[in-house]
């Protein structure tokens, strides 16, 4: 099954709060994280998203973090867990548990990071796609939990 997941982070206050956005066969599923950095909001959102689908799936990660982008792309959390979660200058990476997370999502799931948008004309039709949408929910994506 594929599933698109757009993410975005924004400042509130002062933390930073991420949507993510998961497409799936036409219905939509949105998860929130506000946590205390841009980076971790990011991570924690991604992880929540993929957390939501019950069975392997091919992935699609839209997102504008060069950071995390980069991260995946270069192995280094694969590199720091070889290397017992620490990083070339011996010192251990930020938000660990998180990057533990994202592994094994990707050891489960297919996933791909593509280029996201920060143009926020887009970003708002994919709103209003949502609540046109009504937000029905896929088989193959967990309900939120109450």
């Amino acid at each position: 099954m594929k599933v698109d997941i757009y993410v975005t982070v924004t400042k509130k206050e002062e933390k930073s709060e991420c949507t993510a956005i998961l497409f799936c066969k036409g219905n939509t599923r949105e998860v929130h994280t506000i946590e205390e950095t841009h980076n971790l909001a990011a991570l924690a959102g991604i992880n929540r998203a993929l957390k939501k689908l019950i069975k392997p799936c091919e992935v699609h990660i839209y997102i504008d973090n060069m950071y995390i982008k980069s991260a995946v792309k270069n192995c280094w959390p694969l590199k720091w867990r070889y290397n017992e979660w620490k990083k070339a200058d011996g010192k251990e990476p930020e938000y660990v548990d998180e990057w533990k997370k994202l592994l094994t999502m990707i050891e489960l799931h297919q996933i791909t990071f593509e280029k996201g948008t920060r143009n926020e004309d887009e970003w708002k039709k994919l709103l209003t796609m949502i609540e046109l949408h009504q937000i029905t929910f896929e088989k193959g994506i967990k309900n939120e939990e109450k």
